[in-house]
């Protein structure tokens, strides 16, 4: 939905939070970004060594290490076809363009190296993989890591052939 006063993040007005169709509230574009662009940094607490399913917010940067994050990022859902992806510095940046008013949204299991860790997906998408997992086997059929940060992409790099000679054909997508 359009902003309402309050809704924007911050003075530039790059970022809101509005009512999602995902669920709940959600992270939009208050302007027009490129592919490569910057939306935001993620930024918040460290949690070092905890259990996945005692964060649902919490955004992970490697094996063993999350951040609670703040706003905007508290907000962000996933969706298998995301808009975003995290970069270096824990830079969000965008897939390809992002008009004003979409939501923004991340593909959890770019920021996921917990191999216990999956959670049900109900983004809807034409390309919905209906279960997530983390980074390694979700992708574990790709030649070529998925966008994510660089400690991801060596996670997933370290990590995907155990899973794609485990994983059932078809499980990872």
């Amino acid at each position: 939905g359009n902003p309402r006063r309050g809704d924007w993040v911050d003075a530039t007005r790059k970022i809101y939070i509005g009512h999602s169709r995902i669920h709940g509230e959600g992270m939009f574009a208050g302007q027009h970004f490129e592919p490569g662009d910057t939306l935001c940094q993620l930024s918040g607490k460290a949690i070092f060594g905890a259990v996945t399913e005692d964060g649902p917010n919490y955004i992970g940067l490697g094996p063993d290490v999350w951040i609670d994050p703040i706003a905007p990022l508290d907000s962000i859902h996933h969706h298998c076809t995301p808009n975003a992806a995290f970069g270096a510095h824990r830079q969000l940046r965008a897939l390809r363009i992002i008009h004003p008013g979409e939501e923004i949204t991340l593909d959890y299991s770019t920021t996921e190296a917990d191999p216990d860790w999956w959670m049900q997906c109900t983004c809807q998408s034409t390309d919905c993989r209906h279960v997530l997992y983390a980074i390694q086997r979700s992708f574990a059929d790709h030649d070529t890591p998925p966008m994510a940060s660089p400690l991801m992409q060596f996670v997933w790099q370290k990590r995907h052939e155990y899973y794609k000679a485990i994983t059932p054909v078809g499980d990872a997508l």
